[in-house]
């Protein structure tokens, strides 16, 4: 094996190669752990130049649900009332532990801007999860905060931990994403940030209030 050289130009990248046959190999991995592999074989003959198209293999949405039990906490609202998390999904329910001033969790933010009518028009339960009150100083979430106001806001110091544990996700790694389609329920789970992952946490509750 070798390290193969080359720069990405958007989604293009120009790699030199000795003439021969390569095995290109691509993978989904599901929440459950498996993989779905996808093999593209290249031959390529002494000086010949050829262009390919990397895929991955096709998962299903219901391939991407999970069935997980969340870990069992106790969250602070604003007013001082306290509440358990069965309480905080009772209704299908969009949960985001959140590191404000972080990247990660800005980039979210924005997304949570950017889908905000889709979020008003699914009417799903928008609950976000501070460590501590001082996060409400954070220009970005104030952001958020000042679109939606019929989002909850928690406090809760050391629940995304257990939380991201009983998911099955990084539990080092902020923001925290779940989609609960009753109490404690878990049907998807995302730690860290990825593109989409806001429109991705969206599509499983469309799923939920279709199936309601």
């Amino acid at each position: 094996s070798r390290t193969i050289s080359g720069q990405w130009d958007g989604d293009r990248r120009t790699v030199p190669l000795c003439p021969g046959v390569y095995r290109i190999l691509t993978d989904n991995r599901l929440p459950n752990g498996n993989l779905h592999a996808a093999r593209l074989e290249l031959r390529l003959e002494t000086g010949e130049t050829k262009s390919v198209s990397l895929r991955k293999q096709p998962v299903s949405f219901a391939e991407l649900t999970v069935d997980f039990t969340l870990a069992d906490f106790q969250a602070e609202a604003l007013d001082g009332r306290l509440a358990p998390a069965a309480a905080l999904t009772e209704r299908p329910t969009l949960l985001i532990w959140l590191e404000e001033g972080w990247e990660p969790t800005e980039h979210l933010l924005n997304e949570l801007l950017e889908r905000r009518s889709r979020i008003r028009r699914l009417n799903a339960g928008l609950r976000l999860l501070l460590r501590g009150r001082q996060a409400l100083r954070n220009e970005k979430l104030r952001s958020v905060l000042d679109v939606f106001p019929e989002a909850e806001v928690w406090i809760t110091a050391d629940s995304a931990e257990p939380a991201a544990r009983s998911a099955y996700v990084e539990p080092e790694r902020l923001p925290l994403l779940l989609v609960c389609d009753r109490p404690r329920h878990i049907v998807h789970a995302s730690a860290g940030y990825r593109v989409g992952s806001v429109d991705t946490a969206l599509d499983f509750v469309q799923s939920v209030m279709d199936k309601a």
